[in-house]
């Protein structure tokens, strides 16, 4: 469709609809808000490296026994029944990844920023646009 034939002469928006088309429609708007939420998920992983991980095994093999009592007979498991529970803790005391960290939270500083100056930037110019227009019709009229 042509831009025309998308809005009828009769059709009129106000600013909030023009904003909120602005929004959706503007290029460098939607990278800011992209790069944004990909600075917040890297800050979130950074943070999660720095937490312990727990590893858990918990088994239990069951031989049946034959009910005889053998001397130096071969039992492949260990015993007739063996039970095993292990846990392991982990925790990886770095200061490159709390140097990580801080740089990703800078990182998310800086994107929100962005992204704050791209809102500020289209208000500006779709307001100037939507009154400059508003202006010029009511000339015309």
């Amino acid at each position: 469709l042509s831009p025309s034939a998308a809005f009828s002469q009769d059709q009129s928006i106000d600013l909030k609809a023009a904003l909120e088309l602005a929004r959706k429609n503007s290029l460098a708007f939607q990278s800011a808000v992209i790069g944004s939420q990909l600075a917040a998920e890297d800050r979130k992983q950074a943070r999660s490296a720095l937490l312990p991980s727990l590893n858990y095994l918990n088994q239990m093999i069951y031989t049946q026994g034959d009910g005889r009592r053998s001397s130096g007979a071969f039992i492949a498991n260990d015993g007739i029944h063996v039970y095993n529970s292990q846990g392991v803790l982990h925790e990886d005391l770095s200061f490159t990844k709390r140097a990580d960290y801080l740089r990703t939270i800078a990182a998310e500083a800086v994107a929100q920023a962005k992204q704050e100056i791209a809102a500020r930037g289209l208000v500006v110019t779709v307001t100037s646009a939507y009154y400059a227009l508003a202006t010029a019709e009511r000339k015309s009229s």
